[in-house]
């Protein structure tokens, strides 16, 4: 199945629904149109941008978020329906009950499956950093439950330096272009995530570690983190001027039709955040592990 991203990008332009399309208008102009059933999410990166009430309704019943951007396109707010799944309350009692062992057991296993991927995107992009390489493949065995040394971010510092240079500094806030295609790529990825976990049925403000009391995507910010090198890997092979321009946001776009392993087999990374969701489930549920994660080659 295509999932599609409508961004409205230029002030002016508005949403509407029409026999089950959305339809994007500039005036009395039509200027494209997507069928909803297909969306993955509608991003609201213009200042001035208008939709009817009929669109939130329409697509709060498909479960599709819309995300509202802030500067440098750093996600400041994101939609969801109240009520997603036939069992929601059956799942939520399951979270608050998950004990904090499991709760670490997971967070051990996403820490590790990112630092994986951040090796696998590294070798993609610069196949001369295989020192670096190994030095992640070395972290993410150290990885312990909780994480309780940090390796997350000890990795982290080792990838972005890899992968972007010793000048590099990832910050949501910051204004050269890398830093914002990278914001703009991690909104779409967490608004399919948070609409795979709610599709789910788990309550997207219960995390396994992040907790922060302001943060109602919680467990959107726990699961997304094995995503991220995918879209790392597009940002590195964009040719990027001072701006984002159209073409590069087309590109991120489909970062979430990427193949992806997921079981053994080819997926995409929609489909996979599904699936992850629904491991999820069964894990606290059963109350023991049985996370099924991706798999970048």
């Amino acid at each position: 199945m295509r999932w599609s991203v409508v961004e409205l990008a230029e002030n002016g332009r508005y949403a509407k629904v029409f026999r089950g399309f959305l339809v994007v208008m500039q005036g009395d102009s039509e200027l494209g149109r997507v069928v909803l059933d297909e969306m993955s999410c509608l991003l609201l990166t213009a200042d001035q941008a208008t939709l009817s009430k009929p669109v939130m309704v329409r697509l709060a019943e498909l479960g599709v978020p819309i995300v509202v951007s802030g500067k440098n396109y750093h996600p400041i707010a994101l939609t969801l329906p109240y009520s997603a799944h036939h069992q929601s309350t059956r799942v939520l009692r399951a979270q608050i009950a998950c004990s904090m062992p499991l709760r670490k057991r997971l967070w051990q296993a996403l820490v590790r499956c990112k630092i994986q991927h951040q090796r696998v995107a590294l070798l993609r992009c610069c196949p001369d950093q295989s020192v670096k390489a190994m030095q992640l493949q070395r972290l993410a065995s150290k990885v312990r439950s909780g994480d309780p040394e940090n390796i997350e971010a000890q990795a982290s510092k080792v990838y972005w330096r890899a992968l972007m240079g010793e000048a590099f500094r990832r910050k949501t806030q910051g204004s050269d272009s890398v830093n914002a295609a990278l914001n703009y790529g991690y909104a779409i990825v967490r608004a399919a995530c948070a609409r795979a976990t709610v599709a789910a049925g788990l309550h997207p403000a219960l995390g396994l570690h992040h907790a922060n009391q302001g943060n109602p995507f919680c467990l959107v910010d726990d699961l997304m983190e094995v995503y991220r090198p995918v879209v790392d890997q597009l940002v590195f092979q964009l040719k990027l001027g001072d701006e984002l321009d159209v073409e590069s946001k087309r590109r991120l776009a489909k970062s979430l039709q990427a193949d992806i392993r997921h079981e053994g087999k080819v997926s995409t990374v929609s489909n996979s955040m599904q699936f992850l969701a629904a491991s999820l489930v069964n894990s606290i549920e059963s109350k023991r592990y049985e996370l099924r994660l991706p798999k970048m080659e």
